[in-house]
């Protein structure tokens, strides 16, 4: 393991960006530092508001923050209003488009300027939205422990009375063993991996799902901790999940084997000095641990593992 930077505030979100590493942190800063963890140019600062998640497209790097997304580019930085009162809970991109999520448990497909040209509910709050690399389709993980899935190129309409598909059904698994809330969820081809906590309350897991069944697949994997954050390699033989109580776990993607495990506490030890909600911005969970790991991300070549973590540390975790 390496700590290859400290911020000093939890990061809740990482992204690749033209070579390099974006963070962005609850000091209301978005940063950008090389791969070897060195710079940290500042690309935007929405202090008080928190940027909580990233996306990246075409060289263009979205954020949520607040009510508002962020859309940057080699121009500047450009407020790009949302309609919501709140919080955007999640941002995505497709080549249909710019999907988010917000406060009001709509799931929405907007132009890049923020004009909205479909919109879903899904009667949850939703945690992130992730899009199917090199596809259309996109996935919602929401905190009352569904997963809605939707096709950005063919979306059910119901409503068009107001130029908005309103109160569209999206597609969710049922199972006893749902996770609740789930956190957050990565594509695997055409399955779809996710995690969170437990129903019972007694720990975290990972599941896999296919769109269209109302169970997950046979092959999952637990941890004694909650689980907050996922990721896929590029060469789709590894899934990283990290947990609350700061331990990274590498899996095969197709058994749920475990390859790797490693102890975040080792690099950063110790408690938050004070209450600490995560994800941001559902307050209902807290990191007990600085180590509690916030989002992973794999590196461009695949070698190694990214995890930020509630202290504000990105950690370099290698592939063994």
């Amino acid at each position: 393991m390496q700590l290859l930077l400290d911020v000093g505030h939890p990061i809740d979100a990482l992204a690749l960006l033209a070579g390099g590493l974006v963070t962005a942190s609850r000091d209301g800063k978005v940063r950008r530092w090389s791969m070897d963890g060195s710079g940290g140019e500042v690309l935007l600062d929405v202090a008080p508001e928190v940027p909580s998640h990233l996306a990246v497209a075409d060289g263009v790097l979205w954020v949520a923050a607040g009510a508002s997304l962020w859309r940057i580019d080699d121009a500047g930085a450009v407020e790009v209003s949302t309609g919501l009162n709140e919080f955007v809970g999640g941002v995505a991109v497709t080549p249909m488009g710019v999907v988010f999520v917000g406060d009001d448990c709509d799931v929405r497909l907007a132009e890049p300027d923020g004009t909205v040209r479909w919109r879903g509910q899904t009667y949850k709050w939703g945690n992130a939205v992730e899009a199917q690399p090199g596809g259309t389709r996109a996935v919602v993980p929401t905190w009352d422990g569904y997963l809605y899935a939707l096709d950005t190129a063919d979306l059910p309409v119901e409503d068009e009375g107001s130029g908005e598909a309103r109160y569209a059904s999206l597609d969710y698994p049922t199972h006893p063993a749902d996770l609740m809330p789930v956190m957050a969820a990565v594509w695997h081809g055409d399955t779809i991996w996710a995690v969170g906590h437990l129903l019972s309350g007694e720990g975290g897991g990972a599941r896999c799902w296919r769109p269209g069944s109302r169970t997950w697949t046979g092959h999952g994997f637990d941890d004694p901790d909650g689980l907050n954050a996922v990721a896929r390699s590029r060469d789709g033989r590894c899934v990283a999940v990290g947990s609350e109580g700061g331990v990274v776990s590498l899996l095969h993607p197709d058994s749920a084997a475990v390859q790797a495990t490693y102890d975040l506490t080792e690099v950063q030890p110790g408690v938050p000095p004070s209450y600490l909600p995560v994800p941001h911005p559902v307050e209902f969970t807290q990191a007990p641990l600085l180590a509690c790991v916030l989002d992973l991300l794999f590196t461009p070549d695949g070698a190694a593992v990214l995890a930020a973590t509630a202290g504000g540390a990105v950690v370099r975790l290698p592939r063994r």
